[in-house]
């Protein structure tokens, strides 16, 4: 195609023109000239494109394309006048795009000394012949005193055919040395395909095992980011505002004479600084467990002493909505775990049934002796407060981090006390399960093992 937009050229140009064979207009001599030039142009831009594939040049393709298209259709209906001034868009254009690919040519010499040659040599003489054409349609003689790109790109199609006919030898060479190889493998059919198969074997495990592998890995790595960016938002939101709310306090705790106010300041003060404590607390036993480092020191424990300890830090937090807390046990209380991490597990449990359950409320914390193949320790915490929506709840169920939400009285919180206890409770080798109903309560449970040799699924 950019062969034939050159033929039209040609015969519209030169000393041996369409003229020589029919009477044609000046005019129309003129639109043949200028639509074989942007026909050239076009599908030439798209052939060296195929030459040397750059994904920007395909961007810069696709303008030259629509944009001399157009100018295609402006030949085609507008007045000589008006369509001439192309020129001077035409040939800078062609002439940047053959320096272009001369360059690319030359530096192709590094990969193919052949190829790169014929290539350099095409490009250079279609640049020269384009150079000569544009001072020459001025009137001007430059190198040659005729119109020599029809020339130009006789020698650029030559060294194409050049180069299709070396790689059609290497092709011939190939195909043989092909043949040769098959006639091998012919021979030793059964044993090649006997290696050949035990090969494939070790790289498909080997495939599979750097795929799991992978999976692990990219597992880790997502992991590790979303607790990067939840450590950081807690630090950022919930850390933050109480440290803001403390310097505040303290502040305004000079200015008050009444020492009444001055005991609801310092009560507030105590409560900013209990929340900012435990968040630490939480915060660096999380981390602890995402990093496997925890300090796990398993006994033989009972259950009730753990559940009574943690009643007696928390009455003063459930008496100021008057919750009433109960516990009741079915069977030995006694479990295998660790006294200190159950205890957190517990404490963070029995905090947001507080948390979430109205004035006057109760909550209910039961552990019950289960006798089946596999003998466990089942420990819930049931409250009578505001439930938990649907979302949440599921989000919950496959321990995603969720969006913390405040409690009946304005309560903080920040959505780690959960995924906190999670952890632990795996680390003391048991399970954990949520059930609610949206205003009618929450129901966390988790299992213990009994003794030092079991490992609850």
């Amino acid at each position: 195609l950019a062969t034939l937009g050159m033929l039209l050229r040609s015969i519209s140009t030169g000393t041996f023109t369409v003229m020589t064979l029919t009477d044609i207009s000046w005019v129309s001599l003129i639109r043949l000239e200028y639509t074989g030039s942007f026909i050239a142009l076009i599908f030439g831009a798209w052939y060296f494109y195929r030459i040397f594939p750059d994904k920007y040049f395909r961007i810069i393709n696709t303008i030259i394309t629509v944009l001399f298209s157009i100018g295609t259709l402006l030949v085609l209906s507008t007045p000589v006048m008006f369509f001439s001034n192309s020129i001077r868009i035409f040939l800078p254009v062609m002439s940047l795009i053959l320096i272009y690919y001369s360059v690319k040519s030359i530096i192709s010499l590094k990969k193919d000394m052949t190829t790169g040659i014929l290539n350099t040599i095409g490009f250079i003489a279609l640049l020269l012949g384009a150079i000569n054409d544009a001072v020459l349609s001025g009137s001007n003689i430059f190198i040659f005193s005729s119109y020599i790109t029809p020339y130009a790109t006789i020698i650029f199609i030559f060294m194409q055919v050049i180069i299709i006919i070396n790689r059609w030898v290497n092709s011939l060479k190939q195909e043989k040395h092909l043949m040769s190889e098959l006639e091998y493998i012919n021979q030793n059919l059964e044993n090649i395909v006997i290696e050949r198969t035990s090969e494939l074997t070790n790289q498909k495990s080997e495939l599979e095992r750097q795929k799991e592998e992978i999976v692990v890995k990219n597992k880790e790595l997502e992991n590790n980011i979303r607790i990067k960016d939840r450590v950081f938002s807690i630090i950022e939101h919930d850390l933050k505002s109480p440290v803001f709310n403390l310097e505040m306090l303290i502040e305004n705790l000079k200015d008050i004479p009444d020492q009444e106010n001055r005991n609801t300041f310092i009560e507030e003060i105590s409560k900013q600084v209990n929340f900012s404590i435990n968040l630490i607390d939480n915060l660096l036993m999380w981390w602890q467990a995402q990093q496997n480092k925890l300090d796990y020191r398993p006994g033989k424990w009972n259950m009730t002493d753990i559940v009574l300890e943690s009643f007696n830090l928390l009455n003063t937090q459930a008496e100021l909505k008057n919750v009433h807390l109960s516990y009741s046990h079915r069977g030995s209380p006694k479990a295998w775990c660790d006294r200190h991490l159950v205890n957190i597990i517990l404490r963070n449990f029995i905090t947001n049934a507080i948390k979430f359950t109205n004035d006057n409320g109760k909550i209910y914390v039961s552990v019950e002796e289960i006798s089946d193949l596999n003998p466990h320790l089942k420990i819930s915490v049931r409250d009578t407060g505001v439930g938990i929506d649907y979302e949440n709840l599921e989000s919950l169920r496959v321990n995603k981090i969720t969006k913390s939400t405040t409690g009946t009285q304005g309560e903080k919180g920040t959505g780690l006390g959960l995924q906190l206890c999670y952890e632990l409770i795996k680390v003391n080798m048991g399970d954990m399960q949520i059930d609610s109903t949206r205003g009618e309560g929450t129901t966390v449970s988790f299992t213990l093992p009994i003794q030092s040799d079991q490992i609850l699924i």
